[in-house]
């Protein structure tokens, strides 16, 4: 049995609040936890994806992670990078530098994945991905919380 557990922004104090029930049928979704019901931002509600960052946090839709992956001289961490891409008008693509490996959890084609939108074209990668032992993430904001951050 597959156990969901959601999240929302609860319209009346502001605190995120958890549950494993949600009521989507109306404007004002209704997130339930222990009878508790709560009237959460619509645009707010994720769903867990059941995978924890590198701190032990539950990830759910709408994070936004800093990844990660292995240096194979120290065996630490370090940040994981990306490349940008120009578009040139002629039909490719200039790669204009490397930033920082900065994701967002997002549903996509039924189901929960770390999608980078800086890239020539966006990529995702599954959270599946995560089990290679050389690759981790920090949850570092939210969708809801920090607009400034969404690429």
């Amino acid at each position: 049995m597959i156990n969901l557990k959601f999240r929302g922004k609860c319209i009346k104090t502001g605190n995120w609040v958890y549950g494993g029930g949600i009521d989507s049928q109306r404007d004002t979704p209704i997130i339930i936890n222990h009878g508790e019901r709560y009237h959460v931002d619509a645009k707010s509600v994720g769903v867990s994806s059941g995978v924890t960052d590198k701190d032990g946090i539950e990830a759910y839709q709408g994070d936004i992670v800093k990844m990660y992956r292995q240096d194979m001289y120290s065996h630490g961490h370090r940040e994981s990078t990306v490349h940008k891409f120009k578009y040139s008008g002629d039909g490719s693509y200039t790669c204009i530098g490397e930033m920082q490996d900065i994701r967002t959890v997002l549903w996509i084609k039924g189901a929960l994945m770390l999608h980078c939108k800086d890239g020539a074209s966006g990529h995702s990668k599954s959270f599946n991905a995560l089990a290679n032992p050389g690759e981790s993430f920090e949850i570092i904001g939210n969708t809801t919380d920090n607009k400034d951050m969404v690429n």
